[in-house]
């Protein structure tokens, strides 16, 4: 989602569930202190740092495109059951960083949220 929106998502995650939601986003000191406490349990169930083997702690995880740019190699080495993409015309065009980015998660289910879903042509939609 946009940056702007992230607030606004973990809000309405939190008022509406009982997941365990985690913002990642901020610098990349930021982001390796939210990698190094938020983000694994290690096999008997203690939160940890490696990403091994082990399975994440957060039952949802809001990233700005921006942070997934950034974040791509490591964000790709997570087994993500769902996905959901606000503002997704943002990821339009065959050659956008973004869109490819987005397209190399390993996700099993993929939602796109956009309020313009088809500026130009068909063939902005994946």
């Amino acid at each position: 989602a946009p940056l702007t929106t992230l607030g606004h998502w973990q809000r309405e995650v939190e008022t509406w569930t009982d997941m365990n939601c985690v913002l990642y986003t901020g610098s990349a000191q930021d982001r390796e202190v939210i990698r190094q406490t938020e983000f694994w349990y290690d096999s008997r169930g203690t939160a940890t740092s490696a990403a091994r083997g082990q399975r994440v702690k957060f039952t949802a995880l809001l990233v700005s495109y921006e942070t997934l740019l950034k974040e791509q190699s490591m964000l790709q080495r997570i087994h993500f059951a769902a996905a959901v993409f606000d503002e997704a015309h943002k990821l339009k065009g065959a050659t956008s960083s973004t869109r490819a980015a987005a397209e190399a998660l390993r996700v099993d289910w993929k939602l796109l949220l956009t309020g313009t879903p088809i500026q130009n042509n068909l063939g902005e939609l994946w």
